[in-house]
């Protein structure tokens, strides 16, 4: 691949209010990553942080402007196309774990697998557990999320944003819910994992400790980004 992984120019997105003219949250992004970089995206509450993520994530699209993702227009793609991209080649990682109260550690690890293949494999198994033993869950593999901490669940969300080997790794305030002590573990695992996995990692954080972890830092401002 040549050029950037994710290449974003003068990206805009709106958002209509009954009996208002539409808000303009993002006002002309431009960004590049390069793969195997890390980026902190800060800004204040509302400024379109998670907005953003939403669109390099595929989750949404923008109204204006270009969003490349290994040199391929995320906008002309097919939902279907978009949906095979997110479950192959980007994983999430959120504030809250949003793990399945009735699936185990293992089986919430394996549910991307299932999203893209309906069944899983010895080697998919294999792998969600090699990584829940990674970040030190080997014997909670068979736990349920209402007996597990707040750090532990984090941990299995963790690992099944990574079972699908994806490139880029977004995360949304992935400290955000946790003390200062399980929030230093959980980047630390989290840094760790990227860099042995050889990922790209975008993280939206109000943390300057987060920030200053990774690789540059940017600032949304008005609806556009700057050095932060």
């Amino acid at each position: 691949m040549s050029g950037p992984l994710l290449a974003l120019r003068a990206v805009t997105k709106a958002f209509s209010v009954p009996g208002a003219a539409p808000v303009e949250v993002l006002k002309g992004v431009d960004l590049d990553l390069e793969s195997g970089a890390s980026l902190a995206i800060m800004g204040p509450s509302g400024s379109g942080k998670s907005t953003l993520l939403n669109l390099i994530g595929a989750l949404d699209l923008p109204d204006g402007g270009t969003l490349a993702y290994k040199g391929e227009s995320i906008r002309e793609l097919t939902e279907a196309q978009r949906a095979a991209l997110r479950n192959r080649e980007i994983g999430f990682v959120f504030q809250l774990h949003h793990l399945l109260p009735q699936c185990t550690a293992l089986e919430n690890a394996l549910v991307p697998r299932l999203a893209f293949k309906k069944k899983v494999d010895a080697e998919d198994v294999k792998r969600a557990e090699r990584l829940l033993e990674r970040v030190g869950l080997g014997p909670r593999r068979d736990a349920l999320p209402g007996i597990l901490s707040g750090g532990e669940r984090q941990r299995v969300a963790l690992v099944r944003a990574l079972v699908s080997r994806p490139a880029l790794l977004l995360a949304d305030e992935p400290t955000g819910s946790l003390d200062a002590k399980g929030s230093r573990e959980i980047l630390d695992l989290l840094l760790e994992l990227v860099r042995e996995e050889g990922l790209s990692l975008i993280t939206v954080t109000h943390a300057p400790s987060v920030a200053l972890r990774m690789d540059r830092r940017m600032e949304l401002v008005d609806g556009r980004l700057r050095p932060g």
